[in-house]
C-alpha cells in the first residue's frame, strides 16, 4: 500500500475512532458511581455526564457523539474505498459543522456546570482534529 494513502488512512480514521471510543465509555458510566475521571470539584465526567445539560432530544450526548463518530468512520471509509469526493466533502461537512456545538459545550462545561469531562474532551479535539485534516485534504483536492 502507498505511504501516502496509509497516512490519509490514518489521519481520516484516527480522530473518529478514538471519539467513538471516548463516547463509548462515557455511555458506561454509572450514576452515583466512581468515575475514572473524577480527579477533583473541576474535573468531573460524573458532574457532566450527569448534568441537566447531557441529553438532547432525551437522548444522551454520548449516544449522539457515538452515532456522530460512527458516521464518521463510515464516510471516512467509504473515502478511502473509492476515493469519491463526495465522501470527503460529507467528512468535512460534518466535522465543520460539529465546531458550534462544540463551542457551546465547552462553554456549558466550563461556565454554567463548573466541570470539566475528560471523556467529553477527547471527543471535542478528536472532532476538531477531523475538521482541521478534512479541510487540509478539501483543500488539496480542490488544486
Amino acid at each position: 500500500m502507498d505511504r501516502r494513502i496509509d497516512k490519509l488512512a490514518v489521519s481520516l480514521m484516527l480522530p473518529p475512532i478514538i471519539g467513538l471510543i471516548a463516547a463509548i465509555v462515557s455511555m458506561l458510566e454509572q450514576p452515583g458511581g466512581s468515575s475514572v475521571c473524577d480527579i477533583n470539584s473541576f474535573i468531573s465526567c460524573s458532574q457532566v455526564i450527569y448534568s441537566r445539560y447531557s441529553s438532547f432530544m432525551g437522548i444522551s450526548l454520548s449516544i449522539w457523539a457515538a452515532l456522530y463518530f460512527t458516521i464518521a468512520i463510515l464516510t471516512a471509509t467509504a473515502y478511502l474505498a473509492v476515493k469519491k469526493q463526495t465522501a470527503m466533502k460529507i467528512y468535512w461537512g460534518i466535522s465543520i459543522a460539529a465546531l458550534p456545538i462544540i463551542a457551546i459545550l465547552i462553554y456549558i462545561e466550563i461556565l454554567v456546570i463548573k466541570a470539566l469531562c475528560i471523556y467529553c474532551t477527547v471527543m471535542h479535539i478528536s472532532i476538531i482534529t477531523m475538521s482541521a485534516v478534512s479541510t487540509t485534504y478539501i483543500t488539496r483536492l480542490g488544486q
